[in-house]
């Protein structure tokens, strides 16, 4: 993976973290409350909803929501291709 041109001068960014995973919107729940058809449940497990940052711990696994696509990583693994 490249290094991000838009994040950290060093290029450890969010983009190209192995801890940096993609969000999705959960099948039975709308990106879009407006949107919702309560008469024809629309799937919408392929929508991108966000960024999440998972890490494990001594104390276990954790995962951070909401996070931007780029940014300072403050747990940065680098991301094999």
């Amino acid at each position: 993976m490249d290094d991000c041109k838009k994040g950290w001068s060093n290029g450890e960014c969010c983009c190209n973290c192995k801890n940096h995973l993609e969000d999705f919107y959960h099948c039975t729940s709308s990106p879009k409350p407006t949107d919702y058809d309560e008469d024809n449940h629309r799937c919408v497990c392929s929508e991108h909803k966000g960024w999440i940052c998972y890490i494990n711990t001594q104390d276990g696994a954790r995962a951070s929501s909401g996070w931007g696509e780029h940014g300072y990583c403050e747990f940065y693994i680098k991301k094999e291709n």
